[in-house]
């Protein structure tokens, strides 16, 4: 897998070129627009059009909604088993569709769900070193949020550990050096993990700004005063939607020190709410954001939660644990 590229020898599937783009207002950004054609090319910094016209149009990257491409039977299978959760088939559709197809802009999107793919796998060390071939093609790619951070305090596997080390040091690529830090933070590399997230705290890319900022709390959980807190809630809610899963996570975790369980319950439901595609996350959110309700006497809610664990991440190793609470719960009642 790692040897796919975003260029390079395809077998191209005939499609009718016919795209759908929804845009933001220029002026209202709740207002929308749609347009009909072939999209040229879609990156980090702007969209290029061509309409039923034969004129061509570029906008902005951050106007652009949401696309719905023209796509090949392949990626639509790959779709329909990653809506189902079906990771590993979902897998397999996309490298089918990505092996025969030719528009660039398409294959970086495919590459940021192959991203998703390995992340839901648990398989960190390739959703890293695929999503590094995004950042390398477009550094502002409009696919950051799949970044494979890891924001789960866990002994990285040897493998993992090695990518990490050598990610650390691609000073060329920040997000190369953030993504290995994150992976590094829960190792004996930590004081070398945190320097580096302090110089990119000060990067020019907002978004990698504050995912080295909210990394960096990680290490701060335990020792965060109350005004600590206040503070990354401003910074978490002054970032793109799209980021904020990681952060709400680590901002739960220190309220939860602060023995304050509805406010930890409060941003660690974020999670699921918002950032449902990140299975594994969501799941451990869940089951704590339970936990912390259930141990002020919310077991009501409690058990809500711990049912929507069980029935809504069966996917995930975390839903038998849920089940065994939530029958523990009732049978207490």
């Amino acid at each position: 897998m790692v040897g796919l590229l975003l260029v390079g020898s395809i077998s191209p599937e005939i499609l009718v070129a016919e795209d759908t783009v929804i845009l933001s207002s220029r002026k209202n950004p709740r207002s929308q627009t749609k347009l009909v054609g072939e999209v040229l090319d879609f990156n980090g910094t702007q969209l290029i059009i061509r309409l039923s016209t034969g004129a061509e149009r570029e906008f902005p990257a951050e106007r652009v909604v949401t696309i719905l491409p023209q796509r090949s039977e392949a990626h639509r299978a790959a779709d329909a088993a990653m809506a189902r959760h079906q990771y590993q088939p979902a897998l397999a559709a996309y490298r089918q569709a990505l092996a025969r197809e030719s528009r660039r802009w398409m294959r970086r999107m495919l590459h940021a769900q192959i991203v998703w793919c390995y992340r839901n796998l648990g398989q960190p060390k390739l959703a890293g070193e695929t999503f590094l071939l995004l950042v390398r093609d477009d550094a502002k790619t409009p696919y950051f949020d799949s970044i494979p951070l890891a924001w789960i305090p866990s002994e990285p596997e040897p493998g993992l550990m090695q990518s990490a080390h050598s990610w650390m040091r691609d000073e060329n690529v920040p997000a190369a050096v953030l993504l290995g830090a994150s992976h590094l933070l829960s190792t004996n590399e930590r004081p070398a993990a945190l320097r580096r997230l302090k110089r990119l705290q000060l990067h020019d890319d907002p978004r990698i700004a504050m995912l080295a900022q909210a990394q960096s709390w990680r290490a701060a959980v335990a020792t965060a005063s109350q005004s600590d807190l206040q503070q990354w809630r401003q910074v978490i809610e002054s970032a793109p939607e799209s980021l904020r899963g990681g952060p709400y996570f680590v901002l739960g975790q220190a309220f939860a020190q602060q023995q304050e369980p509805v406010r930890a319950a409060l941003a660690l439901l974020r999670v699921p709410i918002n950032h449902a595609e990140d299975r594994e996350l969501a799941a451990r959110c869940l089951l704590q954001a339970a936990e912390a309700l259930q141990r002020i006497g919310q077991n009501q809610e409690a058990a809500q939660l711990y049912r929507e664990l069980t029935e809504d991440y069966a996917d995930r190793a975390l839903a038998s644990v849920g089940a065994r609470r939530l029958e523990a719960l009732q049978s207490d009642e």
